[in-house]
């Protein structure tokens, strides 16, 4: 196995399961409903939904970068809002979570493991360190995630 494709399974297992952490993303939002997901039991911090939107649009704003595009990072990028509070709406973001993740995976698996530590221009790092972020990311999030539908109960 592959660099490449060890980082890839460690995210894989962050987003998906089987993680040494505990529940993934995705097994963390198994049974959320929208208004579990939308509500902020913890004063101050971001609930399950902005979190999951959050997510999403880190794996397709460093699958652009990935591409060669610089896609400027504003607030109503990284932290996307909630515009339609619906049922339907939430199914349709954890759907776009796994959408978002495919896309990003798809970018990471052309890449080879000579090209792992090469300095990423004007970034002051690496492919390693950017795919490993990502790994800890997701994790960082899962555990957000697990604590506010915790705080739920």
């Amino acid at each position: 196995m592959s660099q490449v494709e060890k980082i890839a399974d460690q995210l894989k297992r962050a987003v998906y399961g089987d993680a040494w952490h505990g529940p993934s993303v995705l097994e963390n939002l198994e049974g959320v409903t929208a208004k579990q997901a939308i509500n902020k039991p913890i004063p101050n911090a971001h609930s399950i939904w902005e979190i999951t939107l959050h997510i999403t649009a880190w794996f397709r704003i460093v699958a652009q970068r990935l591409e060669g595009e610089d896609p400027e990072v504003t607030r109503e990028i990284d932290w996307p809002a909630i515009e339609d509070p619906s049922a339907k709406a939430w199914v349709a973001a954890v759907a776009d979570i796994k959408r978002a993740y495919k896309e990003y995976q798809k970018v990471v698996d052309k890449t080879m493991d000579n090209e792992l530590f090469v300095e990423l221009p004007g970034r002051g790092f690496d492919l390693y360190h950017l795919y490993h972020g990502m790994v800890q990311h997701c994790t960082y999030h899962a555990g957000q995630i697990a604590i506010l539908k915790k705080a739920q109960e």
